[in-house]
């Protein structure tokens, strides 16, 4: 498949109330797409913190002894059913 690179929700006024909701829904939809966990997260953190230059001051990085902003989440085994910018539903293992 081809590679993610940065992932973000696209949120406006027409997506808020459905399709996109928070990045959290959207990292779901790209685990149900089959990207691995690694490969989400970075596409959230590290991949687009560097893309905007931000890298250096500890944003999407986590490394010992500095500085760094962080989000925890907990994947959850169970099916649950989303829906993308055209109205079709999926239902994914995990969210």
């Amino acid at each position: 498949g081809m590679p993610v690179h940065c992932i973000s929700t696209d949120l406006h006024r027409g997506s808020l109330a459905r399709q996109a909701v928070s990045l959290a829904r959207t990292m779901c939809k790209m685990r149900a797409l089959g990207f691995s966990l690694f490969e989400v997260v970075r596409a959230v953190t590290r991949a687009p913190a560097d893309a905007i230059g931000i890298g250096s001051r500890g944003f999407g990085d986590l490394t010992a002894g500095k500085r760094a902003h962080a989000t925890v989440f907990l994947e959850i085994d169970e099916p649950w059913e989303l829906e993308d910018a055209e109205g079709e539903r999926r239902v994914a293992p995990s969210r």
